[in-house]
């Protein structure tokens, strides 16, 4: 028994047509292209994985070339310190009954120990309750613009009259 290579057979094959004859070899001609598609693709994607990453590089002369601008890096601009006020003290803080009885006045000397005069300063005063969270502030003036050198002024502040406070807490936040 010969061993035949199977292929399709369409019913004008049987009558001995040549139908079947034709879609056979229109198979092989469509296998034929199809593997010619197939190494072209492989071959185009050869090339693409050889080139890629590669670049022309071309030399110019240097009087042609752009000159790059210099790359500065910025210098980073130290945060000023806070200003330590130790030669301007708060002293004598005390509390009196408020003009009005939701209102307590807070009174204070602030003294001028420095070599120069102290000019329109600021003194925040703040009620804390025990765990010394703030409850109110008030930002108040010096009564008096220009404390001179070994010299004293007071301040006046009111705050609202609560009994969760503690404590009063004064200090100066601008000269």
């Amino acid at each position: 028994m010969a061993l035949v290579p199977s292929r399709s057979v369409s019913p004008a094959t049987r009558t001995g047509g040549t139908a079947g004859v034709v879609r056979d070899t229109r198979r092989v001609a469509d296998v034929a292209r199809l593997g010619a598609r197939m190494a072209a693709v492989a071959r185009l994607t050869l090339l693409a994985c050889t080139l890629a990453g590669c670049v022309a590089v071309q030399d110019e002369p240097i009087d042609e070339m752009a000159d790059l601008p210099p790359v500065v890096i910025p210098t980073p601009i130290p945060t000023p310190s806070p200003v330590v006020v130790t030669d301007i003290l708060i002293l004598d803080l005390k509390e009196e009954p408020g003009p009005e009885p939701s209102l307590v006045r807070l009174t204070g000397t602030i003294v001028n120990r420095s070599k120069q005069d102290a000019i329109r300063l600021q003194v925040r005063v703040e009620a804390r309750d025990a765990l010394g969270r703030v409850m109110s502030r008030v930002v108040v003036q010096a009564l008096n613009d220009v404390i001179p050198p070994d010299t004293s002024s007071t301040f006046v502040a009111s705050l609202p009259r609560s009994n969760a406070i503690h404590d009063y807490h004064a200090e100066i936040v601008a000269r």
